[in-house]
C-alpha cells in the first residue's frame, strides 16, 4: 500500500512540475518580431517523436498551417504518459468543478433581493400578509397539538404499563441484560433465553396503540388548520399559499417524529421495538428531532422567500447552503456515534475466521468511508454533478472491492511464496538450489506487491472513468 500511496502522489506531481517550466517558451513571440536571420537548413523533426515534443516542433508546425500526424496514447511526451493525462484532466475538472460550486452558492441574489424590500411596496404588503396569516392559523394549531400531546400522557403511560413482560416471561431488553454497559468495556452478558412470543405481541401491541393515540393531535392540528383556511380569514394568495406550505411540512415532521418514537421510544424501554438501550435511544432521537427541525426551519425559510419573489438561483443557493447543515449534522452524528458502530461491526470476540478479522478490520475504517461519502454528496450535489448519490456510491463501491480484492490477492501472494520459499532451515534440507533461491525471495515479494498495487490502482481508475477518458 505504501508503493500505491508513492505513485498517487507521483501522479499529482509530475504533472505539475511539466506546468510549472511552460512559462519558458512565453518570450518566443518577441523572438518573432526580431530581424530575420539568413535561412539555414535543419535536419527535418518528425512530428509525434519525443524529439519533437521536446522541442516543441509540433506546436510550431501548426503555427505555420501544417497539419501535424496524429499522436497516439502514449506518445506526446517522454515518460510515462498516463501522470500527464491524469494529473490534467484532474485539474481542468477540480478547476470547473469549484467554479460551478462557487456559483451555485453565491448569496448575491439573497442580498439583492432584501435590498430590494425598500423599493417593493407590494412584497412588503405580501410579507405582512403572510405573517399575520401565520400568527392567526398556524400559532393556534401547533398550541393545540402540543395541549393534546399534554392531555395524552396518561394513557400513553398506561401503554407503557401493561407491556411490561409478566414473570413467566422474557423479552431481550437492553438495559437489564448488561448491554447498556458495553461502551465503558464490560462484555458480561446474561445466559441466552426464549424471547417469549406473548411478551412481544404484548408490547407491539401496545405500542402500535399507543403511536395511534399520538396521531390524534396530528389530525386535530390538520382540521383545525383546513377549517380556518376554508373560513376565508386568509384572503390574499400568497398568504394562504405559504400556510397550506408550513402546514404540509409541520404535517411531515409531525409524522416522521412519531414514527422515530414508535422505534426508539426513549422514554418507556417496555413500548421500545428497536434493540437498543435507553441512552442510545435518546441519543438518535435527539439527533433525528435535531435533523427534522433543521429541515423543517429550511423549507419553511425558503418556500415563504420564493413566495415573496426570491430569484431561482438565490433560492437555489439558500437550499444547498441548508443541505450543508443537514450534512454537517449528520457527518457529526456519524463522528461521535463511531466507537458503538465499530463494536457492533466487530462482532463478538474470540472467532478467528477469515470474515471475521475483515470484520474488525472494516469496524476500525467504517466512518472514514461515511464521512467521506456524506461531505462528498454535498460537495458533488453542489457542485452541478448529475446523479450525485449513484456516482459517489459507484465511486466507494469501486474502491472498497479494489481494496479487498488487493488485500486477498495479498494475503494470498504470501501464502504462495511461503510455500515456495520456506524457512532456512526447511530449504536447506530439501535441497541446496531452493536454499539459495529463497536469497530472491524479498526481491520477489517486493515485485508481487508493486504488481498488486498497480493493478488495484488501475482497477480503481477504471471504474472511476479515469482509464475511458485517458484514451484506454
Amino acid at each position: 500500500m505504501r508503493l500505491l500511496l508513492t505513485f498517487l502522489f507521483l501522479v499529482l506531481l509530475v504533472p505539475g512540475l511539466g506546468r510549472a517550466n511552460t512559462p519558458a517558451a512565453a518570450p518566443a513571440p518577441a523572438a518573432a518580431s526580431a530581424p530575420a536571420a539568413p535561412a539555414k537548413s535543419a535536419p527535418a523533426i518528425i512530428p509525434g517523436s519525443p524529439l519533437a515534443a521536446l522541442t516543441g516542433a509540433d506546436a510550431s508546425a501548426g503555427a505555420a498551417g501544417q497539419s501535424p500526424a496524429p499522436a497516439p496514447f502514449g506518445t506526446s511526451e517522454i515518460g510515462f504518459a498516463l501522470t500527464s493525462v491524469l494529473g490534467h484532466e484532474a485539474t481542468r475538472t477540480f478547476d470547473d468543478f469549484t467554479d460551478a460550486l462557487h456559483r451555485s452558492t453565491r448569496l448575491t441574489p439573497v442580498w439583492h433581493w432584501l435590498a430590494g424590500f425598500a423599493n417593493a411596496p407590494q412584497r412588503r404588503a405580501d410579507a405582512l400578509a403572510i405573517g399575520m396569516a401565520l400568527a392567526i392559523a398556524v400559532v393556534p394549531g401547533m398550541a393545540l397539538d402540543v395541549l393534546l400531546v399534554l392531555a395524552l400522557r396518561g394513557a400513553a403511560a398506561l401503554c407503557a404499563r401493561q407491556a411490561v413482560p409478566r414473570r413467566n416471561e422474557y423479552l431481550p431488553t437492553p438495559d437489564l441484560d448488561g448491554l447498556a454497559s458495553a461502551e465503558e468495556g464490560e462484555s458480561e452478558q446474561r445466559p441466552p433465553r426464549r424471547t417469549s412470543l406473548r411478551a412481544w405481541s404484548r408490547r407491539f401491541g401496545f405500542a402500535l396503540l399507543k403511536f395511534l393515540l399520538m396521531l390524534l393531535p396530528i389530525a386535530a392540528f390538520g382540521i383545525t388548520e383546513q377549517l380556518i383556511l376554508n373560513s376565508g380569514l386568509i384572503a390574499r394568495r400568497p398568504a394562504h399559499l405559504a400556510v397550506v406550505g408550513i402546514v404540509n411540512a409541520y404535517l411531515a415532521a409531525r409524522l416522521t417524529q412519531e414514527v422515530l418514537r414508535l422505534l426508539f421510544s426513549p422514554n418507556a424501554p417496555s413500548l421500545r421495538l428497536a434493540h437498543l438501550a435507553s441512552t442510545h435511544a435518546k441519543w438518535l432521537m435527539r439527533r433525528a428531532m435535531l435533523l427534522i427541525i433543521t429541515i423543517f426551519v429550511a423549507f419553511c425559510i425558503i418556500s415563504v422567500a420564493e413566495i415573496l419573489f426570491l430569484p431561482k438561483d438565490g433560492a437555489g443557493a439558500l437550499l444547498r447552503l441548508a443541505a450543508l447543515v443537514v450534512h454537517l449534522e449528520v457527518a457529526f452524528a456519524i463522528w461521535r456515534s463511531r466507537r458503538v458502530i465499530s463494536r457492533w461491526i466487530a462482532g463478538k470476540p474470540g472467532s478467528d475466521s477469515y470474515f471475521a478479522g475483515m470484520r474488525r478490520r472494516f469496524s476500525k475504517v467504517w466512518y472514514i468511508f461515511a464521512l467521506f461519502y456524506v461531505l462528498a454528496l454535498w460537495v458533488a450535489w453542489a457542485g452541478g454533478v448529475q446523479n450525485a448519490l449513484v456516482v459517489l456510491l459507484r465511486a466507494l463501491l469501486v474502491v472498497f472491492i479494489a481494496l479487498v480484492l488487493g488485500r486477498l490477492a495479498w494475503v494470498g501472494s504470501n501464502r504462495a511464496l511461503a510455500r515456495i520459499f520456506p524457512d532456512e532451515d526447511s530449504a536447506a534440507r530439501r535441497s541446496a538450489v531452493l536454499g539459495r533461491a529463497r536469497t530472491y525471495n524479498p526481491l520477489i515479494r517486493l515485485v508481487v506487491r508493486f504488481v498488486i498495487a498497480m493493478l488495484v490502482l488501475v482497477l480503481v481508475l477504471q471504474g472511476w472513468g479515469w482509464m475511458r477518458s485517458a484514451g484506454c
